[in-house]
């Protein structure tokens, strides 16, 4: 099970921001760094460090990271 803090710490090497910036109620495309290109990569990213596939549906759909988090627990 993967525990909010490594997904925070992550997320903040993903989009290159201090770790213990962004939370679980942060809302990712407020994120620097952000952009359609970013979220295709931040996608792959996910899969390959946590091995869950991320739709564009479930990211549209999706505002926090906590939603993200979500999607990544009840898939495995």
């Amino acid at each position: 099970m993967t525990s909010e803090l490594k997904f925070l710490s992550f997320t903040s090497k993903e989009f290159q921001v201090q770790d213990g910036l962004p939370s679980m109620a942060t809302e990712f495309r407020d994120l620097p760094n952000w952009s359609s290109l970013n979220a295709l990569i931040f996608i792959s990213a996910i899969n390959d460090a946590f091995g869950v596939l991320i739709s564009s549906t479930d990211l549209s759909k999706s505002k926090t990271l906590g939603d993200l988090f979500t999607i990544i627990q009840s898939s495995k």
